[in-house]
């Protein structure tokens, strides 16, 4: 393959390649208009319904629910949980979150871009690599539990048994069998569930709760785990500490959250008090807690004292940028990783043009920490406002940040770096500086931009789609989709 490109006052390299989790530019939708106001809204209230030809549906490129789906929302948030019938989703099994997007004035406020979050349950033996097995939830029947009208939370609960969940048999198997050993298909794990989704009032974070419980005679060690399909249109960020490999397929480890925007609307996972790993089999995004791999869930033999178990996740919704769904989710999740808790430090910023001093509204602005492989990685990020400004509390670890800013047809913007007011991290002869105080505030200039003229042929000297990564310092600095395989 052959590539052809001519930069003009850039100082960027080109690389084409056909790997990572980067999201496209932000699609903002510019035809999608809101839907009228779900009629059951209150303020400071949430409902849990069963969807009905009253109940507006979501609309947008992502959209699924129908009539006789389950729907909890609130004046922040809406989720909707498949009900029973026909699949919709690559998971395939029903019960499950398949829509989930931001409420504005009672009314859906962003065309629905999130796909589906799906929820496993497993074995995992190093030494037995054919016994290891990952298992889907398959929801069986679904009632709501309470309905919000007595002013607490909503909750629609979800029971059902594990079932085989195609992709992740099929890519085990696969995996397994490159690692030297021959896996048959999975047989149930003998084991009761029921999920409860729970919709408080007054926030725009879904609490996910699993339960198990043991039906056989005999103990049982099993972890759990959740997958996430978001929007092909939305960008997917999430800070790792390292990186590594699980029965021939990538781990990224020590993950807080992983959060999804599309510039007008975001969505945010994590779980609670785990050390969450991320992984890629076969395009869907994973959710393990590495503490189960040495230290599983144990369920007693079924009727004796702890037969029982259960595990809880979180998901947020935000309207904007990827902060708009990270700040909920750790207000409702202050401890998504075990034995820390999040300290949030308000930050506040402008970005504009170095020539003029205009303000720069739809810039990028990522905090960016280091992690323990060297690599500076993404933390939170927001979109500047038309007058250029962001604001909001982000996560402080006590670790070494700095700052990257971009805007299309622009050069990036990387800041010196520096903490957060929380020193614990620095070491003897650190050069970062410190910056202390109620709210740190960060100045951000951008210059004029350049162009970059591309095409990109095959061996036949054809034009292809293709995916351009920008780097710049060492980092990916922008991720680029393009239908045709040249183009300005």
């Amino acid at each position: 393959m052959g590539i052809k490109f001519r930069s003009i006052r850039s100082v960027l390299t080109l690389v084409v390649a056909a790997l990572g989790l980067g999201g496209c530019p932000y699609s903002l939708s510019p035809d999608w208009k809101p839907g009228p106001p779900l009629p059951f809204c209150a303020f400071g209230r949430s409902y849990a319904l069963v969807i009905d030809p009253t109940i507006p549906l979501p609309t947008g490129p992502d959209a699924v629910a129908r009539e006789g789906d389950y729907i909890l929302a609130n004046d922040q948030a809406a989720y909707i949980i498949e009900g029973i019938g026909p699949a919709r989703t690559y998971y395939y099994y029903p019960g499950i979150l398949v829509d989930a997007l931001a409420v504005e004035n009672c009314a859906y406020a962003v065309p629905e871009q999130f796909e589906e979050l799906g929820l496993y349950v497993g074995k995992l033996d190093l030494n037995d690599l054919p016994g290891s097995g990952l298992r889907g939830f398959h929801g069986q029947s679904i009632e709501v539990i309470n309905d919000g009208a007595d002013g607490g939370a909503a909750v629609v609960r979800v029971h059902g048994t594990d079932d085989i969940f195609w992709i992740a048999e099929l890519e085990l198997i696969r995996g397994i069998y490159q690692a030297g050993s021959v896996k048959p298909f999975s047989s149930p794990f003998g084991v009761d569930f029921y999920v409860d989704y729970i919709l408080p009032p007054n926030s725009p974070t879904l609490r996910v709760e699993l339960h198990l419980a043991n039906t056989g005679a005999t103990a049982k060690s099993l972890l759990t785990g959740a997958s996430a399909f978001f929007g092909d249109a939305t960008d997917v960020r999430y800070f790792y500490n390292s990186s590594g490999s699980l029965i021939e397929f990538p781990l990224f480890e020590q993950v807080p959250f992983i959060v999804s925007s599309a510039g007008n609307g975001a969505w945010a996972f994590a779980m609670e008090r785990a050390s969450m790993s991320v992984s890629n089999i076969a395009g869907i995004v994973a959710f393990l807690d590495s503490n189960q791999f040495g230290s599983p869930l144990t369920l007693a033999p079924a009727g004796q004292e702890g037969d029982t178990a259960h595990v809880t996740y979180y998901f947020s919704v935000g309207k904007t940028d990827h902060h708009s769904a990270v700040a909920p989710l750790l207000a409702a999740n202050p401890s998504p990783q075990a034995g820390n808790t999040v300290v949030l430090r308000p930050v506040t910023g402008r970005v504009f043009d170095t020539d003029d001093d205009s303000p720069l509204s739809g810039a990028r602005v990522e905090f960016q920490e280091q992690n323990l492989d060297g690599e500076w990685v993404f933390y939170d990020g927001f979109i500047s406002k038309p007058d250029g400004t962001f604001a909001g509390r982000i996560p402080d670890r006590g670790h070494k940040r700095r700052v990257y800013a971009s805007l299309d047809g622009r050069p990036g913007y990387i800041s010196p770096t520096f903490f957060l007011g929380d020193t614990t991290g620095i070491s003897q002869g650190e050069t970062a500086s410190v910056i202390l105080g109620n709210t740190a505030d960060f100045p951000i200039g951008l210059g004029p931009g350049g162009a970059i003229i591309y095409d990109i042929r095959d061996q036949f000297d054809r034009s292809l789609p293709c995916k351009i990564l920008l780097w710049q310092d060492g980092a990916v600095v922008e991720r680029i989709y393009f239908t045709s395989g040249y183009g300005l």
